[in-house]
């Protein structure tokens, strides 16, 4: 899973967001999120659950569908099962990613009008903001949450989007979420300081129906970056 899938599952894309224009800081860093695919890169991608760490890697020059690798399950060779799972899970994935891509990704998270400076040195910005809702679903979420976006002034991108709850809430029937958190980290990558993900974290406690406890924590890495052209 990649980490605009991620995106896509926790802070999904608005179709109509404000258009209000966003500081001129944050709208250059929002220009350099958007010149970068990571579709075109080679990378490793490192999943860690509370059930399995799992390694892939991607290869941007095979044809859709079959650009990741299972190259390991908690440092084993995969059994040719986790294989062919990895294999079956990876069309819909991609046209995900591909749907997202068109979306907007970063910037259509952001309502724009909400932009509020709340920290600033010499090396960043922080902003509040409110996270743009897709449907009535997300939007139950983001009533709960305070979302973040530092932004680095040396090189004008960003370097982090985090959200995180405020307080215990009920998404839905049944269902009580102690803690929500999301924090989206960005890197410069080689010479050419080309910025790319870096991690993605989610946290998600609470309790669904009395019964069923929810403790789920996702750390995802990514590494090894190297252009599809080299």
């Amino acid at each position: 899973m990649g980490w605009k899938k991620l995106l896509v599952c926790l802070a999904l894309i608005a179709g109509a967001s404000a258009h209000a224009e966003p500081p001129a800081l944050v709208e250059q860093a929002l220009q350099t999120m958007d010149a970068v695919s990571i579709d075109d890169w080679f990378f490793t991608e490192t999943t860690v659950t509370g059930e399995a760490t799992t390694v892939k890697r991607h290869d941007p020059t095979r044809p859709e569908g079959q650009r990741w690798t299972l190259v390991s399950v908690d440092g084993r060779e995969p059994t040719d099962e986790e294989r062919e799972k990895a294999a079956r899970e990876q069309a819909p994935a991609e046209e995900d990613d591909a749907e997202e891509e068109d979306e907007g990704e970063i910037r259509a998270m952001i309502d724009t009008e909400s932009l509020t400076l709340i920290e600033e040195t010499a090396a960043h910005a922080t902003y509040r903001f409110r996270p743009v809702a897709e449907d009535e679903d997300d939007a139950k979420l983001f009533d709960h949450v305070d979302a973040t976006l530092r932004v680095s002034k040396a090189d004008a991108y960003v370097e982090s989007l985090e959200m995180r709850s405020r307080e215990p809430f009920s998404p839905g029937f049944g269902v009580k979420v102690k803690e929500f958190a999301m924090a989206l980290t960005f890197a410069p990558v080689g010479s050419d300081a080309i910025v790319l993900p870096e991690t993605v974290r989610i946290r998600m406690a609470g309790r669904a129906f009395l019964v069923k406890k929810i403790d789920e924590t996702v750390v995802v890495t990514y590494s090894d970056y190297r252009r599809s052209a080299d």
